[in-house]
């Protein structure tokens, strides 16, 4: 529910600021390998329709993190507490996880004539929008549905995001001319963190004022298939000037370097999703909105909720923006180990004083900020890292990066899972709701010291194909 961010990960963190940047200096690296002129002729109807269709996904992504807990909340369903929403969250972000396959379905396996990318983005993005009305069949029963069903629904609606936008990344690669390719990225980025606030939080408001989700539902449902159906406003290329080398692949599967990289990606990313959702039911909770309790979590009221949670939202991407742009400027000039080594230090000290300062709106605004701080520099500079290893094979640095992704994505749905059992447990034990906040927010910085074990095979300075001198 606290923005974040990954090639569209599971969570809003991984689609900020930094993560632009990076992925504007992969794209451009990986555009090197086209054509210099598009086989097309790229113009505003493409970027229109990219930006439209990254606004869109931002928003889907913005309901679940951001809506859907709040709606199974007030819905009444039995049993919605903490625990119960980090399992749904672990299981419904599964199809981010394996991008990977969706990038070589993609890439080796066009539909006919239809092409390799159109196909798989319309009919996924459809099968996301249809999903999404698929809820307003069960919502007289919502109280009565179990987790299962609604896992089932999330991992639809996901699949299709994460598939439709994979291959709409193979399109943007395929006829954005290499001059333009980073301001296409740039842009498309921040629609899609855009989308993620002001998705979740205009679903809420919709929500509160009318107390009924269908109008959510069938919203941003229409919104996706209408995606789905613009995209055949574009063209493909005629013919492919660049497919998936499968020998390359398996190179990028082997070295001890790009496995450092791998395992660093995942060890930075375990306490990242995890603790986004839990600081933003902890701070609803400090304020009065929520409470937790053996029943679980139950809405107080809901005035100006909305607003509250829009307001903690910005601050904590107020964090990010800060920690990305001035570790990415640090990071360009200075030794990225001990930079990270600072922002490990960060972690330990702004995550646990979260459950010690929050004792009102400023203070929760102010604790969304330092974890906001925190996370965006661990992101920041993991994905520094990452563009690093990755301009080391400018052939595939397309691919590359997915695989860090993956990696990333999975390190998220480890650190869900984990929390998910660990609060359970503490509060099936009695420990009261407050106790195990702080308890997690102790033990999810700790997570990240793992990190440090692959941090040494990393390189510390950018290379010199990406300075453009020889210094290593």
């Amino acid at each position: 529910m606290i923005p974040g961010g990954d090639d569209k990960p599971d969570n809003i963190l991984e689609k900020t600021a930094m993560d632009t940047m990076t992925r504007m200096k992969a794209t451009e690296l990986a555009g090197k390998d086209n054509n210099k002129e598009s086989p097309l002729t790229f113009n505003r109807r493409y970027f229109a329709t990219f930006l439209f269709y990254y606004i869109v996904e931002g928003s889907n992504n913005g309901l679940f993190s951001i809506f859907v807990p709040v709606f199974l909340i007030k819905s009444g369903l039995p049993g919605v507490n903490e625990p119960f929403i980090l399992t749904l969250a672990t299981f419904t972000a599964i199809p981010f996880t394996i991008k990977i396959i969706w990038g070589v379905i993609s890439d080796r396996f066009p539909i006919g004539h239809l092409g390799r990318r159109r196909p798989y983005i319309s009919i996924f993005i459809i099968i996301c929008g249809v999903s999404w009305l698929a809820l307003i069949a069960v919502l007289p029963v919502v109280q009565f549905l179990s987790i299962g069903i609604l896992i089932l629904l999330g991992i639809l609606i996901n699949t299709g995001a994460a598939f439709s936008d994979t291959a709409l990344d193979g399109l943007i690669m395929d006829v954005t001319p290499a001059e333009k390719l980073g301001r296409v990225e740039g842009a498309t980025w921040a629609m899609y963190s855009i989308g993620g606030i002001l998705g979740g939080t205009l679903g809420i408001f919709i929500y509160v004022a009318i107390g009924d989700g269908t109008p959510v539902f069938i919203i941003f449902g229409l919104l996706s298939i209408a995606c789905g159906i613009v995209v055949w406003i574009l063209k493909e290329p005629a013919t492919v000037t660049k497919k998936l080398d499968m020998t390359a692949f398996k190179r990028l599967l082997k070295g001890k370097r790009n496995w450092n990289g791998y395992f660093f990606s995942l060890a930075t990313h375990l306490p990242e999703n995890a603790v986004s959702i839990m600081l933003a039911l902890f701070l609803l909770i400090k304020i009065g909105i929520l409470s937790s309790g053996s029943m679980g979590l139950s809405l107080l009221f809901d005035e100006n909720l909305t607003w509250y949670v829009l307001a903690f939202q910005l601050s904590a991407s107020g964090g990010i923006v800060l920690a990305s742009a001035l570790l990415g400027k640090l990071a360009d000039k200075h030794n990225r180990k001990k930079l990270f080594g600072l922002v490990v230090i960060l972690t330990l000290i702004f995550i646990p004083l979260t459950s010690v300062i929050v004792v009102d709106f400023i203070s929760a605004m102010i604790a969304a900020f330092l974890v906001g701080t925190a996370l965006g520099g661990a992101s920041t500079l993991t994905m520094t890292f990452v563009a690093g290893i990755t301009q080391e094979n400018p052939a595939s640095t397309s691919t590359h990066f997915s695989i860090f992704t993956s990696f990333m994505n999975a390190g998220s749905n480890i650190g869900l899972a984990l929390f998910a059992v660990l609060t359970g447990e503490l509060l099936d034990a009695g420990i009261a709701p407050t106790a195990v906040y702080a308890i997690a927010f102790v033990i999810a910085p700790l997570l990240m010291l793992s990190s440090l074990l692959f941090v040494k095979g990393l390189p510390s300075r950018a290379s010199a194909s990406s300075r453009g001198t020889g210094e290593k």
